[in-house]
C-alpha cells in the first residue's frame, strides 16, 4: 500500500506552491481524499514568504504520499513543476493548481481510462467555481475553451491544439504519459515564467505525444477569478511577472530554429504573435499611465525594439495620441547621447521638392565635415533626382504610405538591420510630419540613435489639414534629442519640447553665374510643387484677372505632382477662365533658371511655408515678389522687393501684379531690392552651424524650458483635442468615408476653386454694385442737367 512509500505510485500529481497559504489546505485536502490510494503528491514550494512551506510539511508527516521540494530560491512556476516533473514515478502525470482541487474519483477514472485504452494525453471536463462576477458571454468562452475534444486523435497534435484548435492548451485538466511529459519538460528552460507556463509546457508535451482522447467527466475545481491572469490593473511589478510570457517567446524561437519543419515553425509563430500581442494589449489597457515608460522599456528589453513597435502598430495604429500619453512626460531629461561620426539622411524621396533640393545641398555639407553618410529614402534614385555626392550609400525603405498598421513590421525590420548594418549613430530626419513620424521616432530612439529632426514646415503648418495631429504632434518632438528650424518663430515654439537650432537653408549655393532679368517681360512666374499647401488654383484666379486688364501678361507654372490629376485639374480651370493661351504649365524642372530670368513678376500663393528656397531663387534673380502674407519666413522680414497681400485675397494679389507689370521702374527698382534683402542670408554660415550642433552630441547641453509657457501650449493643444473629438461626438452624421485618392483629391480641387470663386464672386458684386451706382448717378445727373437747361430756358423765355 502506497501510504507507507514501498509501492510504485501509479499517478504522480504536481502541486507548484507559492504564497497560497489561504487555499492550499483545501487544494491538499482534495488529493489526499481521492479515491485511488496509489497516488504521490508532489508539492514544489517556490520559496514561499507565508505559511505554505510549513503547511506542506505538516501534510507530509499525516500522509508519506505527499512529497515536498522546497526550493532554496523563486523560480517561477514554470521552474517549480520541472522540478516535480524529473522526479515524479507514476506511470501517469497530472497537475493541479495550489489554488485549485480535484473531484474525489478523479484519479481513480483517469487510471481507469488509461488502463482501457491508454493514450499519451487525456483531458477530462472542469467544474468552474467563479470567484468574481462575470457574464454569461465570458462563461460560455470559458466553457468552451475548457471543453474537451470527445474523440480520439492521432498525429501532430501541436496543429491539432495551436492551429485547429481541437483543445486548448490548459496543462492541469489533463493526465499525461509519465515518459513523453518528462521527455517534453527536459525542453523547458530554467527561467522565470509564471504566465504562458501552460502553453509552454504544453507545447513540448503535443510535440512529443502522438494520441491524444478526451472524456466529458468533470474531474478538476477550477476556482477561476484568483489568479494572476485575471486581474484588470497591473502594477508594475504584477506587469513584469506578466511579461516572464516573453521568455517563453524566445524558449520556442530557440527550440523551433533547431528543431522543427517549416510547418510547425509556423505554428510557434501564430503562438508567439498571439504571446506578444497579449502582453502589449495588457501594458496599454491595464498598466497605470505613471509606470507605462518602464513597461515600455521591459518589453523592448525582452522583445526588441522593431518587435515592440510593430505590433503597437498593428493593434494601436489610430490611438497616437494616447500612445503619447503613456510614453512622454511634460518634463524630460536630455541624454548625452553618442558622439556623431556615421550619419543616416532620411527623407522619402530625393526629387520634386523644396525639401529634396535642399537636402541634395546639406548631403554634401555634412560629408565635408567628414561625417560618414548613408542616404535613407522610400524611392529607387531616378533620373528626375537632384543631385547627391559620389558613392553614397542610398538605402530603400519600405514606403511609408504602404507601411502603416500590421504593415508597417516590414519596414521596422528594415530599419534596425540596416542601422545597425551601417553603424548609425546619428539620424538627421527631415519627414517632420509624415504618419509614420510617431512610429519611427519610437523605433529610432529604441536603437539608441541620436534623433534631430529638421521642421521644413512652420509649426503650425499641419493645423489646417489635420488637427487631431497638430494637437500631439510637439508630443512626438519630446522624445527627439534636438531640432532645428528654418526661422526664429518656429526656434521659439520648438525649444518648449526640445533643444532647438536656427539653420537656415544654404541658399549660398544659388547660383550667381549670368543672371540677368528681362524687367520688358510680361510673364509671371510660379514655381512650387503642385499640392495644396502651395495653393496653385490662386494664381490660376489671380492671373484671370491680370489676363482681363493686361491681355498680353503670360504665366508660367513650374511644378508637378506625382498624381496626374493635379495638372489635369489645373489645366481644366485654366480652359473655364478662358486663360489657356496664356498660361504655360511646365511640370517638374531640375533646373528652372531659364524660367525665372524669362520672367519679370515671381508670384507665390502657398498657405503656409517655413523657409521656401523658391522665394530665395527669385531674389537672386531680381524678381519682386507678390505673396500671400506668411510673417513666420525670415526672408520677408525687411518686406524689400515684395508686395504682400492678405492670405487668400486674390484680387489683392492681381492688383499687386498689375500694379507692378504697369510700372516697369517700380519693377525694377523692387527687384533690385530683393537681390539685394538676400545678402545677409548669403553671409550665414551653414557648415560651421550643422558643425556646432553635431558636436553636443557625446556631452551634456543646457537646456532650460520655460515650464510655465510649456504647460500652457500643452494646455492648449491637450484641450484642442479635446474639442476636436468632442466635434466628432455632436456631429455624428458627419462620417468620414473612404474615397479613393483621386476623388479625394478632387473634392479638395473643388473646395479651393469654390473658395476663391465666392472671394472672386464677393468682390465683383462689390465692384458691380458700384458701377451700377455710378451710373444710375451719371444718368440722373444727365437728368437733371437736362431738366436744368430747359428750366433755364423757359425762365429767358419768360422774362422776355
Amino acid at each position: 500500500m502506497l501510504r507507507n512509500g514501498k509501492n510504485k505510485p501509479k499517478i504522480s500529481i504536481i502541486v507548484p506552491v507559492y504564497n497560497v497559504e489561504q487555499y492550499l489546505e483545501e487544494c491538499l485536502h482534495s488529493l489526499i481524499q481521492q479515491t485511488l490510494i496509489e497516488i504521490e503528491i508532489i508539492c514544489v514550494d517556490d520559496c514561499s514568504s507565508d505559511n505554505s512551506g510549513n503547511i506542506i510539511d505538516s501534510y507530509a508527516i499525516k500522509d508519506p504520499r505527499i512529497k515536498p521540494i522546497h526550493l532554496k530560491k523563486n523560480c517561477g512556476t514554470s521552474c517549480a513543476r520541472k522540478n516535480g516533473v524529473m522526479q515524479a514515478q507514476g506511470s501517469y502525470i497530472m497537475f493541479c493548481d495550489a489554488d485549485d482541487m480535484y473531484k474525489s474519483n478523479a484519479c481513480q477514472r483517469i487510471w481507469e481510462e488509461m488502463s482501457a485504452n491508454p493514450v499519451d494525453i487525456l483531458q477530462f471536463g472542469t467544474d468552474v467555481r467563479y470567484e468574481k462576477t462575470y457574464t454569461n458571454l465570458e462563461k460560455q468562452n470559458l466553457k468552451n475553451v475548457l471543453k474537451p475534444y470527445c474523440k480520439q486523435y492521432s498525429g501532430d497534435l501541436c496543429k491539432a491544439c495551436f492551429k485547429d484548435k481541437n483543445w486548448s492548451f490548459t496543462l492541469w485538466n489533463k493526465a499525461y504519459n509519465s515518459a513523453v511529459c518528462k521527455k517534453a519538460f527536459l525542453e523547458i528552460d530554467d527561467e522565470y515564467i509564471v504566465v504562458a507556463e501552460d502553453l509552454y509546457a504544453f507545447f513540448y508535451i503535443s510535440f512529443y505525444a502522438s494520441r491524444y482522447r478526451g472524456i466529458d467527466d468533470k474531474l478538476y475545481i477550477y476556482n477561476f477569478g484568483i489568479g494572476i491572469t485575471n486581474n484588470e490593473r497591473f502594477s508594475l511589478k504584477q506587469f513584469q511577472k506578466q511579461c516572464t510570457r516573453l521568455d517563453v517567446v524566445h524558449g520556442l524561437n530557440a527550440f523551433s530554429e533547431k528543431r522543427l519543419g517549416q510547418n510547425q515553425k509556423g505554428i510557434i509563430q501564430g503562438i508567439n504573435n498571439s504571446i506578444i500581442d497579449d502582453a502589449i494589449y495588457q501594458w496599454y489597457h491595464c498598466l497605470s499611465i505613471s509606470d507605462a515608460k518602464e513597461g515600455y522599456d521591459l518589453l523592448i528589453e525582452k522583445l526588441g525594439i522593431s518587435t515592440v513597435i510593430s505590433n503597437m502598430a498593428k493593434q494601436y495604429w489610430d490611438k497616437s495620441e494616447e500612445l503619447l500619453s503613456r510614453l512622454t512626460a511634460r518634463d524630460r531629461e536630455i541624454p548625452i547621447g553618442k558622439k556623431a561620426k556615421n550619419i543616416g539622411v532620411y527623407y522619402h524621396r530625393m526629387r520634386n521638392g523644396g525639401v529634396e533640393k535642399v537636402l541634395s545641398k546639406l548631403l554634401f555639407v555634412w560629408r565635408e565635415l567628414g561625417y560618414n553618410i548613408v542616404l535613407f529614402t522610400d524611392e529607387e534614385a531616378t533620373s528626375d533626382d537632384y543631385e547627391v555626392p559620389e558613392n553614397l550609400p542610398r538605402i530603400i525603405l519600405p514606403k511609408y504610405t504602404n507601411s502603416q498598421g500590421e504593415k508597417y513590421k516590414k519596414r521596422a525590420n528594415y530599419w534596425e538591420s540596416m542601422i545597425k548594418k551601417h553603424e548609425i549613430d546619428t539620424m538627421l530626419y527631415h519627414s517632420c510630419t509624415c504618419c509614420v513620424l510617431l512610429w519611427d521616432v519610437c523605433l529610432i530612439k529604441g536603437l539608441r540613435c541620436n534623433l534631430v529632426i529638421e521642421t521644413h514646415s512652420m509649426f503650425c503648418g499641419s493645423m489646417w489639414y489635420d488637427i487631431k495631429f497638430s494637437s500631439y504632434l510637439p508630443r512626438i518632438y519630446r522624445m527627439v534629442d534636438r531640432v532645428v528650424s528654418l526661422s526664429q518663430i518656429d526656434v521659439e515654439f520648438w525649444k518648449n519640447y526640445a533643444p532647438t537650432y536656427f539653420i537656415p537653408n544654404p541658399i549660398d549655393c544659388i547660383s550667381r553665374k549670368n543672371i540677368s532679368n528681362n524687367y520688358n517681360s510680361q510673364n509671371i512666374i510660379w514655381v512650387g510643387r503642385l499640392a495644396e499647401e502651395k495653393n496653385p488654383y490662386a494664381i490660376l484666379e489671380a492671373f484671370s484677372i491680370v489676363h482681363n486688364e493686361l491681355p498680353s501678361a503670360t504665366l508660367t507654372i513650374v511644378g508637378d505632382n506625382d498624381d496626374p490629376s493635379w495638372m489635369r485639374g489645373l489645366q481644366e480651370r485654366a480652359n473655364h477662365l478662358n486663360i489657356e493661351q496664356n498660361v504655360e504649365f511646365c511640370g517638374y524642372e531640375l533646373e528652372i533658371g531659364e524660367y525665372y530670368q524669362m520672367a519679370s513678376i515671381f508670384a507665390m500663393t502657398s498657405l503656409s511655408e517655413s523657409f521656401s528656397m523658391v522665394l530665395a531663387e527669385s531674389k537672386e534673380y531680381g524678381l519682386p515678389a507678390v505673396m500671400f502674407e506668411l510673417p513666420n519666413l525670415e526672408l520677408t522680414r525687411d518686406n524689400r522687393g515684395i508686395i504682400v497681400v492678405p492670405q487668400g485675397d486674390v484680387l489683392a494679389l492681381a492688383d499687386g501684379i498689375i500694379k507692378l507689370l504697369k510700372d516697369d521702374s517700380l519693377r525694377k527698382q523692387m527687384g533690385e531690392e530683393a537681390r539685394e534683402s538676400l545678402e545677409n542670408f548669403m553671409s550665414f554660415d551653414i557648415k560651421k552651424a550643422w558643425k556646432n550642433l553635431l558636436d553636443t552630441f557625446g556631452t551634456s547641453i543646457d537646456y532650460n524650458l520655460n515650464k510655465n509657457l510649456t504647460l500652457m501650449l500643452d494646455m492648449l493643444f491637450e484641450n484642442i483635442s479635446r474639442g476636436a473629438k468632442r466635434l466628432e461626438v455632436d456631429t455624428p452624421n458627419c462620417e468620414v468615408t473612404n474615397v479613393n485618392k483621386y476623388e479625394e483629391i478632387l473634392k479638395r480641387h473643388e473646395e479651393v476653386i469654390n473658395r476663391h470663386n465666392e472671394s472672386i464672386n464677393h468682390q465683383w458684386e462689390i465692384q458691380k454694385w458700384h458701377e451700377e451706382r455710378i451710373k444710375r448717378l451719371e444718368s440722373e445727373r444727365s437728368v437733371f442737367v437736362k431738366c436744368k437747361s430747359k428750366l433755364i430756358k423757359l425762365l429767358k423765355n419768360h422774362n422776355a
